[in-house]
Protein backbone atom coordinates (compact mmCIF):
# COMPACT_ATOMS: atom_id res chain seq x y z
CA UNK A 1 0.00 0.00 0.00
CA UNK A 2 1.00 3.67 -0.07
CA UNK A 3 2.51 3.51 3.40
CA UNK A 4 4.88 0.70 2.37
CA UNK A 5 6.01 2.55 -0.74
CA UNK A 6 6.70 5.79 1.15
CA UNK A 7 8.32 3.95 4.04
CA UNK A 8 10.64 2.07 1.68
CA UNK A 9 11.62 5.30 -0.09
CA UNK A 10 12.35 7.07 3.18
CA UNK A 11 14.34 4.16 4.62
CA UNK A 12 16.43 3.91 1.41
CA UNK A 13 17.19 7.62 1.51
CA UNK A 14 18.61 7.30 5.04
CA UNK A 15 22.32 8.16 5.21
CA UNK A 16 23.27 4.84 6.85
CA UNK A 17 22.27 1.18 6.95
CA UNK A 18 20.26 1.91 10.11
CA UNK A 19 17.66 4.58 9.37
CA UNK A 20 16.70 7.09 12.03
CA UNK A 21 13.23 5.66 12.57
CA UNK A 22 12.06 8.64 14.64
CA UNK A 23 13.04 10.87 11.73
CA UNK A 24 11.29 8.55 9.28
CA UNK A 25 8.16 8.69 11.48
CA UNK A 26 8.29 12.50 11.47
CA UNK A 27 8.46 12.47 7.66
CA UNK A 28 5.62 9.96 7.53
CA UNK A 29 3.52 12.28 9.71
CA UNK A 30 4.14 15.07 7.19
CA UNK A 31 2.62 12.75 4.59
CA UNK A 32 -0.47 12.08 6.73
CA UNK A 33 0.48 8.84 8.51
CA UNK A 34 0.28 8.85 12.31
CA UNK A 35 3.03 6.38 13.24
CA UNK A 36 5.89 6.11 15.72
CA UNK A 37 9.49 5.29 14.90
CA UNK A 38 9.05 1.82 16.34
CA UNK A 39 5.95 1.23 14.20
CA UNK A 40 7.86 2.36 11.10
CA UNK A 41 10.77 0.03 11.88
CA UNK A 42 8.49 -2.93 12.56
CA UNK A 43 6.40 -2.34 9.43
CA UNK A 44 9.54 -1.96 7.29
CA UNK A 45 10.96 -5.25 8.58
CA UNK A 46 7.65 -7.07 7.94
CA UNK A 47 7.52 -5.52 4.48
CA UNK A 48 11.08 -6.54 3.66
CA UNK A 49 10.65 -10.10 4.93
CA UNK A 50 7.13 -10.91 3.70
CA UNK A 51 4.97 -8.37 1.94
CA UNK A 52 7.21 -7.48 -0.98
CA UNK A 53 7.44 -11.23 -1.67
CA UNK A 54 3.69 -11.30 -2.26
CA UNK A 55 2.42 -12.44 1.14
CA UNK A 56 -0.84 -10.87 2.30
CA UNK A 57 -0.64 -8.54 5.29
CA UNK A 58 -4.37 -8.41 5.80
CA UNK A 59 -6.47 -11.28 4.75
CA UNK A 60 -10.04 -11.97 3.85
CA UNK A 61 -10.08 -15.49 5.20
CA UNK A 62 -11.87 -18.28 3.39
CA UNK A 63 -13.39 -21.10 5.47
CA UNK A 64 -10.71 -23.47 4.05
CA UNK A 65 -7.93 -21.12 5.15
CA UNK A 66 -9.38 -20.86 8.65
CA UNK A 67 -9.57 -24.65 8.86
CA UNK A 68 -5.97 -24.98 7.64
CA UNK A 69 -4.83 -22.32 10.14
CA UNK A 70 -6.46 -24.13 13.06
CA UNK A 71 -5.28 -27.57 11.92
CA UNK A 72 -1.68 -26.49 11.37
CA UNK A 73 -1.48 -24.72 14.72
CA UNK A 74 -3.06 -27.69 16.52
CA UNK A 75 -0.37 -29.84 14.86
CA UNK A 76 2.31 -27.59 16.39
CA UNK A 77 3.31 -25.87 13.13
CA UNK A 78 5.26 -22.66 13.64
CA UNK A 79 3.74 -19.33 12.69
CA UNK A 80 6.38 -19.05 9.97
CA UNK A 81 5.28 -22.40 8.47
CA UNK A 82 1.62 -21.45 8.71
CA UNK A 83 2.23 -18.07 7.09
CA UNK A 84 4.07 -19.59 4.15
CA UNK A 85 1.42 -22.29 3.69
CA UNK A 86 -1.36 -19.69 3.62
CA UNK A 87 0.67 -16.92 1.94
CA UNK A 88 -0.19 -14.60 4.84
CA UNK A 89 2.24 -12.72 7.10
CA UNK A 90 2.81 -14.98 10.15
CA UNK A 91 1.83 -12.33 12.70
CA UNK A 92 -1.48 -11.87 10.86
CA UNK A 93 -2.10 -15.63 11.15
CA UNK A 94 -1.40 -15.48 14.88
CA UNK A 95 -3.78 -12.56 15.37
CA UNK A 96 -6.52 -14.28 13.34
CA UNK A 97 -6.33 -17.35 15.58
CA UNK A 98 -6.50 -15.13 18.68
CA UNK A 99 -9.63 -13.47 17.29
CA UNK A 100 -11.20 -16.85 16.55
CA UNK A 101 -10.45 -18.14 20.03
CA UNK A 102 -11.70 -14.97 21.69
CA UNK A 103 -14.99 -15.35 19.81
CA UNK A 104 -15.37 -18.87 21.24
CA UNK A 105 -15.04 -17.68 24.84
CA UNK A 106 -18.23 -17.76 26.83
CA UNK A 107 -19.01 -14.41 28.36
CA UNK A 108 -21.11 -13.85 31.46
CA UNK A 109 -21.96 -15.85 34.54
CA UNK A 110 -21.52 -19.57 34.99
CA UNK A 111 -24.60 -21.78 34.88
CA UNK A 112 -25.52 -23.68 38.07
CA UNK A 113 -24.20 -26.85 36.40
CA UNK A 114 -20.87 -25.17 35.61
CA UNK A 115 -20.63 -23.87 39.19
CA UNK A 116 -21.20 -27.41 40.52
CA UNK A 117 -18.59 -28.84 38.18
CA UNK A 118 -16.03 -26.27 39.32
CA UNK A 119 -16.80 -26.90 43.00
CA UNK A 120 -16.44 -30.67 42.47
CA UNK A 121 -13.13 -30.18 40.69
CA UNK A 122 -11.76 -27.93 43.47
CA UNK A 123 -12.77 -30.50 46.13
CA UNK A 124 -10.55 -33.10 44.45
Amino acid sequence: DDMDVILTQLSKSAPSDAPDWKGVAAQMKEKGFQVTGTECRNRWHVYQKYIHKGMRSCADWTPDEVTKLITMRNNQSSWEEIGHALNVVPSVCCRKLQILRDAELKRGSFTPEEDACIRDYVKE
